[in-house]
């Protein structure tokens, strides 16, 4: 059974899955007396391996990866797109829940038509990818099919990064959303401020009026008690014609 390492650079997505969680700084894989390995930066592992799969044509030899952090409907929405580079009809059986690309062109693998089934399961936080290739009359093995199982390996990165780079562009999206929230909010803090503004001034206003008032209110106090005076002596007056009569 071989292994090999897909590094996908993705922002924001942990790696888990596998042996461990959380944000991997360093890492080393090995297959077949070879290192890999990638320092100093993030990075999530998809490990592709070969094993016997069951599907509704029966136990057939498969290629499998796990894609840590990738959401199902994510992964199946891609593959669709994905397989259109095989000039074939693709179409998912409800009932098993295989994706069936019928006659796809693939001349890496094989220079006759090859019936694609591909499985995509939730695996942990991600999802485990399954796929069969049907050469016509075997199914692609390494031990059978060297040189072609090289290439269906390589169409499994390639989908791995297909896979990756939306994620890559979903994540951009949602934080171009966020960025956009947050210049919708210093917009509405901008306009208060202006209002504040307009607030002080026109209570800076409204403070000059009422200090006028209040002077012109001294004023009409000061006229009132002249007034008032004047009319209390009108009354005396008054008073003083009321006492000629007695």
């Amino acid at each position: 059974m071989r292994k090999f390492i897909l590094l996908l650079m993705l922002i924001g997505v942990s790696y888990i899955g596998l042996a461990q969680t959380g944000e991997v700084e360093e890492y080393e894989a090995v297959e077949e007396g070879k290192n890999f390995q990638a320092k100093g930066e993030t990075s999530m592992q998809v490990v592709i391996s070969e094993n016997m799969q069951l599907m509704s044509l029966g136990s057939n030899n498969a290629l499998t990866m796990a894609i840590p952090g990738a959401d199902q409907k994510k992964v199946e929405m891609v593959w669709k797109e994905f397989a259109k580079d095989f000039k074939a009809k693709t179409r998912k059986d409800r009932k098993s829940g295989l994706y069936f690309t019928d006659n796809a062109t693939m001349r890496g693998i094989s220079d006759n038509d090859v019936d694609v089934y591909a499985k995509f399961e939730r695996g942990g936080t991600g999802t485990v990818a399954t796929m069969w290739f049907d050469l016509g009359g075997a199914y692609l093995a390494s031990e059978t099919h060297d040189a072609a199982y090289e290439e269906a390996e390589e169409l499994l990165r390639d989908f791995a990064n297909a896979v990756g780079r939306s994620m890559a562009e979903d994540n951009v999206e949602e934080q171009e959303k966020i960025l956009k929230g947050l210049e919708k909010d210093l917009n509405r803090l901008e306009k208060d401020k202006e209002n504040y503004l307009k607030k002080i001034e026109d209570a800076k206003n409204l403070i000059l009026e009422m200090e006028a008032n209040i002077e012109q209110n001294k004023k009409d106090q000061e006229n009132k008690v002249g007034e008032i005076g004047a009319q209390e002596k009108v009354i005396d007056r008054a008073k003083a014609k009321v006492r000629d009569f007695n």
